[in-house]
């Protein structure tokens, strides 16, 4: 990864601090296309499979009551018959041929209310889906667990380039507790022999501190994903 990549990614970390509200920060979306070169995706799978609680430098109390929910996933276009990895084995994801890394979706919601985030708008021709709409609704169970509802949209291919792509969606259910890696795969629109596979990681937000605490975990793991490569 070059100077100007690292650069970019910490000025993506500091740029979400300042977030508390229901906001966005994601990398880019790609069309289905080509695989992702295996020591950009095992960066993105380190940094999402290890944990940042215990403890967070935050003055606020555990058993506080936490409306704002950090949200953080990574999309992934896999083959249909590809094995759903563990928590623990994430990393072998990197290994397996022909997966693509279609986005890394960073938002933050409230329960009970959904949170949405519009990609890119793809006009005109279309060789390959592209993602271009995410969202979600966090929900709690009677046991305390994490109930989130996703949906994702994409720009269909299109060879007319008069008019725009139509839009298939595609959805998800994941259940877990927080700072945990929840794997659910979910259909990929147009292409039976691929599907999405998603990671999802949830962080109760309960101050602004618990915020800026998160993303200086993140920087740190950040650090120490490049460190392995």
């Amino acid at each position: 990864m070059t100077r100007g990549v690292q650069r970019a990614r910490v000025g993506w970390y500091l740029g979400c601090l300042a977030l508390l509200v229901v906001s966005a920060c994601t990398s880019t979306p790609t069309a289905a296309s080509s695989a992702t070169p295996p020591d950009e995706l095992a960066s993105v799978l380190y940094e999402i499979s290890h944990p940042c609680q215990p403890p967070l430098a935050s003055t606020s109390r555990a058993d506080e009551p936490a409306s704002n929910l950090f949200v953080e996933t990574v999309l992934l276009n896999v083959p249909q018959g590809m094995a759903t990895p563990s928590a623990a084995t994430i990393s072998s994801i990197a290994q397996q041929p022909d997966v693509q890394l279609l986005g890394t979706p960073h938002l933050i919601g409230k329960l009970e209310e959904r949170t949405a985030a519009t990609f890119e708008q793809h006009l005109g021709t279309l060789d390959q889906p592209a993602l271009s709409q995410f969202s979600f609704v966090p929900k709690q169970s009677e046991s305390g667990l994490r109930i989130l509802e996703f949906e994702l949209g994409f720009s269909m291919p299109n060879a007319d380039p008069a008019r725009n792509p139509e839009l298939a969606r595609t959805s998800f259910l994941v259940e877990g507790r927080p700072d945990q890696p929840l794997l659910r795969s979910a259909d990929y629109p147009g292409n039976p022999q691929r599907k999405v596979l998603a990671i999802v990681k949830v962080y109760p937000l309960r101050s602004q501190d618990d915020l800026r605490s998160h993303f200086e975990c993140k920087m740190r793991l950040h650090q120490s994903a490049l460190e392995q490569r």
